[in-house]
Parts: C-alpha cells; sequence; structure tokens
C-alpha cells in the first residue's frame, strides 16, 4: 500500500492553484500469493460550530463520478468521498478512536443526527470506507477527495469590518461543485503538476538539498496567502475583476 496526497497548484494558473480541495491517491498492490482482502477508510472531523457559523450541518450521500457526502453548515461546508463508482460506505468522524479505527471494516460511527439529515451540534464529522479484495499480482487504486468551501474569512481581530470574500467563490457555490470538478480533472491537473516539478527535479546541474527547496518552499504561497474579492472591507486601492 502507498499513498500520493496532493492539492492543486500550478504556477501562473491562479484559479487551478486556488480549488479548495486535495486527493488522496491510496495505491494497493497484491504482491502475496494468496487473495488479500481489506477496507480503507477516509476520516474528516468537519469543521467547529464556530467555524461554520452553526450548530446544525445538513448531511447528504452523493452518487456519480464523485461518490461520497456533503456536509454543509450556514458558513462553511465540505465533501468527502471517491472519485468513480466504488461501492462505500459512510459514517461518522472516526477522529482519533483507536477502537472505532479498528473496527473499519466491519462498521463505521454512526453520526448523531436527530432526523434523517441534519447532523447534531458540533458532530460535522465524517468518515468514508471502501472494501477491497485483490487476487495475487491484482493491483487497485482507490482515490479520495476532500473539497472544502468557506466562502469569508475574518481577518485581524478588532476592526469593526474584517470579513473578506474569497475568490475561489466566483468559480463554486459549494463544496460539492469542488468534488466534482477535482473527480473531472484530477488525472489532467495531476499531470500538470508534475510535469513542472519535474524540470526543477530532472535538473542534474542543481544539488539535490535546492531541488527540493525550489519546490517545497512554494508552500509559504498557499500556507500565508490569501485571494480575495476586491469588495469591502477592501478599499478603492483594490483592482477590479
Amino acid at each position: 500500500m502507498s499513498l500520493r496526497a496532493w492539492s492543486p497548484f500550478i504556477p501562473g494558473d491562479i484559479a487551478a492553484s486556488s480549488i479548495p480541495g486535495a486527493v488522496f491517491e491510496v495505491h494497493l498492490n497484491n504482491t502475496s500469493d494468496t487473495v488479500r482482502t481489506g477496507s480503507i477508510a477516509f476520516s474528516f472531523g468537519g469543521p467547529t460550530n464556530e467555524e461554520a457559523e452553526s450548530e446544525r450541518f445538513s448531511r447528504r450521500l452523493v452518487k456519480g463520478k464523485f461518490n461520497g457526502l456533503a456536509i454543509n453548515g450556514s458558513a462553511a461546508g465540505y465533501a468527502v468521498g471517491v472519485i468513480g463508482e466504488e461501492k462505500i460506505r459512510t459514517g461518522g468522524a472516526l477522529l482519533r478512536d483507536g477502537k472505532a479505527w479498528a473496527q473499519i471494516d466491519k462498521i463505521l460511527p454512526e453520526p448523531q443526527v436527530n432526523n434523517e439529515d441534519i447532523l447534531e451540534n458540533s458532530h460535522s464529522g465524517a468518515s468514508v470506507a471502501v472494501d477491497f479484495s485483490l487476487d495475487t499480482g491484482q493491483a487497485k487504486t482507490v482515490r479520495f477527495i476532500l473539497a472544502w468551501y468557506t466562502p469569508q474569512w475574518y481577518g485581524y481581530k478588532g476592526a469593526s469590518n474584517n470579513k473578506f470574500t474569497r475568490a475561489y467563490t466566483l468559480r463554486y457555490s459549494n463544496a460539492l461543485d469542488v468534488a466534482y470538478r477535482l473527480a473531472e480533472d484530477h488525472h489532467d491537473i495531476l499531470q500538470r503538476i508534475i510535469k513542472w516539478q519535474q524540470v526543477v527535479y530532472s535538473d542534474n546541474d542543481m544539488p539535490i538539498w535546492l531541488r527540493e527547496a525550489l519546490i517545497n518552499n512554494l508552500y509559504l504561497i498557499t500556507e500565508s496567502g490569501y485571494w480575495a474579492l476586491p469588495r469591502p472591507p477592501l478599499g478603492d486601492w483594490c483592482f477590479p475583476m
């Protein structure tokens, strides 16, 4: 088993680089001489009540090119699932519950709900599991998607108006839109990421440490950067979109 996890980042393509989502590719390969079976699960704790500005969260099962769950509060939401028509099982968040993780082949935690589709209070988390059976020499890839959508964020405290609007809201209406985009274009996006990184990694005139630094230091852009729409509280100095 191996994992490749990535989030879109392509220098020069701001739109693709600001897709609010990530893909987790789990590669399974049976190198034994017997059939191997098992279960893999992805769990996400979800936003807090404060982050989502909500004490209740809608929960919807989605099927199609993206197969999973869409969870939404008043001000934040996310989608978690798999690409393609994998048969999945869904449940509440596994969090750090070792006993729950040990039973993912049989059962996932039940989400705490007060009716068919509304999650209670802080129980915004969810999990998705895929069961597999591989013959000897058989391989399989399961691609999990985590997409999120928080249209606004708060800037420095103490300001009378510090709520900014994220630029990706021009392209997406919710986390499910993001999940559909990644499900549709994940192969092309990954190939573009690999292509620009290989230009650096294959330059043998540079020492390995420098090649690694040139690639990995770029995370600072996404770690400390925000892309806001030119709306209040930003001033007239902003250029129109």
